[in-house]
């Protein structure tokens, strides 16, 4: 894998290419709209894709489709090249597209991500949450992303017979 890493105050200063297939996710500000509406005018086919942890579907432009039957959907759409554009797809989003591409031989793909001009950290004194930026106002906690989640009890109880475990706790 070669990746290429380009910075610039806005899309006039990147060179940015044509692709096949756009991928966005949900828009919620102003460098999203902007991502969102380069990559589209740059590309053959436009989707819009966001995950239900709740229901485990993914809306692909507003069609619900199961996350187990998302693979096979979305592999009939993929074809010479792809942008992610992730500033406004999620992670598992992110994770899903790539799980796809993996099967695709021959795909160029390209991830853009439009970084906030300032990094606004909530303020907050606990040490697991002095990363936690105002970049989203959706905090769903821990689901399981099927096909990508394993039992941590069994792995532990491998661990347990090999040597004794340590925490560290701050």
């Amino acid at each position: 894998m070669i990746v290429h890493l380009q910075k610039g105050s806005g899309p006039t200063h990147l060179d940015l290419g044509r692709w096949s297939v756009a991928i966005h996710g949900n828009v919620v500000d102003e460098r999203g709209r902007v991502a969102v509406k380069e990559v589209g005018t740059r590309a053959r086919h436009v989707y819009k894709l966001h995950y239900d942890p709740i229901n485990f579907e993914v809306s692909v432009n507003d069609e619900r489709v199961g996350v187990d039957e998302f693979e096979d959907y979305f592999f009939c759409m993929m074809n010479g090249s792809i942008v992610l554009e992730a500033t406004t797809l999620g992670f598992v989003e992110i994770l899903l597209c790539c799980r796809t591409l993996r099967r695709v031989d021959g795909i160029k793909l390209d991830i853009i991500y439009a970084e906030p001009e300032n990094y606004r950290s909530r303020r907050r004194q606990h040490l697991l949450h002095r990363r936690d930026f105002e970049l989203s106002d959706e905090v769903t906690g821990y689901r399981g992303i099927p096909g990508s989640t394993f039992f941590l009890g069994n792995y532990l109880g491998r661990l347990s017979t090999a040597r004794p475990a340590r925490a560290i706790w701050m």
